[in-house]
């Protein structure tokens, strides 16, 4: 008795939680579009050519057109599919700010990310020199631009290290001049100053703190350039750009924040950390340059690849200052904290199986379809066979 109790109830329990939007409702739309789609489509056979016939007819036109439909699956990997492929996480390896003191050589073979995290921008108030990097270090994106030397270095510097001083200045006089002198919203010329200079402030973090991937999307000519002079020590890896790494980098930001990897501050108003870098290793071949032969063979080959080598990407980010918000200004932006690690998410590429499910779909449905129109082109030769005796008979 008890156990039919505890049935009873699990069984209460599931239907106590089917709603009528969207279980029952859609499984009566389901139903009712078969009904009066197949259904009168078999009762349409069924009188006419009898009921084994007709049904059997109606089932090898069903499975025909399945076939069909999940051969178009399988080729652009819509509709009833398998797993996706994804970024699955691997391990996190943290390296303290400094040239150096831990290191990433041992754990990826990767260079240090941080070894200088001095203030480089503006020069005309830091002073700062252009070095080489050091060995085991990766170079700073705003050192790069700014000693950039190649015929594009006018266009790179008025993009990536230019402050629009007087643009920020109008923008601020002309917003001011629509407040009346008693809105508390109206700064007085002291005042005035004082938000065009914290603003100037906020351009000029933001162009110090350039990451090499947003350098690579926006100036890849000066990563070229860089690699060329040996600035970077990448062994088998390369650097990706913001474009080519966004979903890597979503799925990095999801493990760091499920394993709570860096401080929350609830009183801030910005993130608990930035995205900086990200770098890749493995992975079918790329093209060796922009030409169409290149590009064109390269796709040729890949497509012809049967094994797939290891995809690994690195994700690299760092803890950002907290800083709170102030009424009646922009939310403040995410400034790396200079003091902080940098925690590297490693991930490996899972191909996932999206087109073996429709695959299978097709194979599966093509079989029964040609096994159903056998059985038709049997059964005609059996009737033409009948027929044929009949007539040479009478």
């Amino acid at each position: 008795m008890s156990i039919l109790s505890a049935i009873f109830i699990n069984t209460t329990t599931v239907i106590a939680g089917i709603g009528w939007d969207p279980e029952i409702r859609g499984l009566l739309t389901v139903a009712v579009a078969s009904a009066g789609l197949m259904g009168t489509v078999w009762l349409l056979l069924a009188t006419n050519v009898g009921v084994r016939l007709g049904s059997l007819v109606a089932l090898t036109g069903f499975f025909g057109w399945f076939t069909i439909m999940s051969l178009i699956w399988w080729l652009f990997g819509i509709g009833y599919t398998g797993q996706r492929p994804s970024w699955e996480f691997v391990e996190t390896v943290k390296d303290p700010a400094g040239a150096e003191q831990v290191g990433l050589e041992e754990f990826i073979n990767l260079p240090d990310p941080n070894c200088n995290n001095q203030r480089i921008f503006p020069v005309a108030k830091t002073n700062w020199q252009f070095s080489p990097p050091t060995t085991g270090c990766v170079p700073r994106a705003i050192a790069l631009v700014l000693e950039f030397d190649g015929p594009s270095r006018s266009a790179v510097i008025a993009e990536l290290a230019t402050v629009d001083v007087a643009g920020i200045r109008e923008t601020v006089e002309t917003r001011n001049a629509l407040y009346q002198l008693s809105d508390p919203r109206y700064l007085n010329n002291n005042e005035l100053n004082e938000e065009v200079t914290r603003l100037i402030n906020i351009e000029e973090t933001k162009i110090d703190q350039l990451s090499l991937s947003n350098l690579a999307a926006t100036a890849p000519e000066v990563i070229r350039w860089a690699a060329k002079q040996n600035y970077f020590q990448l062994t088998d890896w390369q650097l990706l750009s913001t474009v080519e790494s966004g979903e890597a980098n979503n799925a990095a930001a999801a493990v760091i924040n499920n394993l709570s990897l860096f401080p929350n501050d609830p009183n801030a108003a910005t993130p608990d950390f930035i995205i900086l870098d990200t770098y890749q290793k493995g992975g079918k071949p790329k093209a060796k340059s922009d030409g169409v032969w290149d590009r064109v063979t390269n796709r040729i080959t890949n497509t012809f690849r049967v094994t797939h080598p290891t995809n690994e990407v690195v994700i690299q980010s760092r803890a950002v200052l907290p800083k709170p918000q102030v009424l009646g200004q922009a939310a403040p932006i995410a400034e790396v904290d200079p003091n902080s690690q940098t925690i590297s998410v490693l991930m490996r590429r899972n191909l996932g199986n999206l087109r073996v499910t429709p695959g299978l779909l097709s194979l599966g449905s093509g079989l029964i379809f040609a096994a159903f129109a056998l059985t038709l082109h049997l059964r005609h030769r059996k009737e033409e066979e009948a027929n044929e005796k009949e007539a040479a008979s009478s």
